[in-house]
């Protein structure tokens, strides 16, 4: 049994990615027998593992750590916002060169890192539970799942909804809380003039999984990406994905899936939504793919890598 802190800069109740990837982390561990702590900042308390959560955010809890408990093992997980920038500081390479391990949430990741680094790395998949309660199907129904900010280019389904045919019965949602508020602006007039989308706010992580599981198709249009675990739950969910190509996204779904569109392009994004509607065998191979990557999103997947961390490092 190892004593663990985990250290991530989203408080508690939050629910962006980096607080509900800590949260998971916790659970799994301590049902694995570790006493674990979750905090956003070093306290001064000594154990035999931290993991940090985002290497930029996360350097001064790092350094802090290391002169407390000077024998102890460093981890850090590259977040999506180190991933896609935050790379480049030097307090974030910092981090990365003192810690004894750097976990991944998809394997193209280790690409933006100095190659001298990449050995530290090991991928680590999110995991994902379907409901329990599966919603009869909303064969009508694009959902996009994500904060409203510009890197998650939350409003390009929408945009490309209206390059539909007239006929066409699909509606668009959006889940997600307010970021940059200058979105919520966008979303509101997108919602006011397109009948197509509605703007749903933020929903409790629950009511957005059945909401997933009960979708046609799930949209992931950002700009950029470190592994996005609406990936994970709509695979499990069995709700096919239509994706940006990004790496993000790239290294989650392979790099032969037939689901991706260009990056920041609605036209390319209603090609794809249209052979969706007119295809039914375009529909049924990504319904497949997706469901083939399932037992990879797996919590007992996530669970076994977890303790093998802890038992070469502690």
């Amino acid at each position: 049994m190892a004593r663990i802190r985990i250290i991530t800069p989203a408080p508690r109740g939050s629910r962006t990615g980096n607080r509900i990837t800590a949260e998971r982390y916790a659970r799994l561990l301590r049902a694995l027998g570790h006493r674990v702590q979750v905090q956003t900042s070093y306290e001064g308390q000594c154990a035999e593992l931290i993991i940090v959560l985002h290497a930029g955010k996360g350097a001064s809890a790092l350094r802090d750590f290391k002169r407390c408990c000077g024998d102890a093992k460093l981890v850090v997980l590259l977040t999506g916002t180190d991933v896609y920038g935050g790379l480049g500081q030097r307090r974030a390479l910092e981090s990365l060169k003192s810690a004894d391990r750097i976990l991944l949430l998809q394997p193209l990741a280790a690409r933006e890192l100095p190659p001298a680094l990449r050995r530290k790395t090991q991928t680590i998949w999110q995991s994902a539970v379907a409901p329990r309660r599966v919603p009869a199907p909303r064969r009508q129904l694009v959902l996009t799942v994500g904060h409203l900010r510009r890197v998650k280019d939350p409003l390009r389904p929408a945009l490309a909804s209206r390059l539909l045919a007239p006929e066409s019965r699909l509606r668009f949602q959006l889940i997600g809380g307010v970021i940059e508020p200058a979105f919520a602006r966008l979303a509101r007039r997108e919602q006011s003039t397109n009948p197509r989308f509605a703007w749903l706010g933020e929903k409790s992580r629950a009511a957005a999984q059945r909401r997933i599981a009960s979708a046609w198709l799930l949209c992931v249009p950002s700009f950029a990406e470190g592994g996005a675990n609406v990936i994970a739950e709509s695979c499990v969910c069995g709700t096919p994905v239509l994706a940006s190509r990004v790496p993000g996204n790239v290294g989650m779904l392979g790099a032969k899936y037939p689901g991706y569109f260009k990056v920041g392009d609605e036209r390319d994004l209603a090609r794809l939504i249209r052979r969706c509607e007119d295809e039914p065998q375009f529909y049924a191979k990504l319904q497949k793919w997706c469901a083939a990557l399932a037992p990879r999103f797996a919590p007992g997947a996530e669970a076994g890598a977890l303790d093998k961390l802890v038992r070469q490092l502690v």
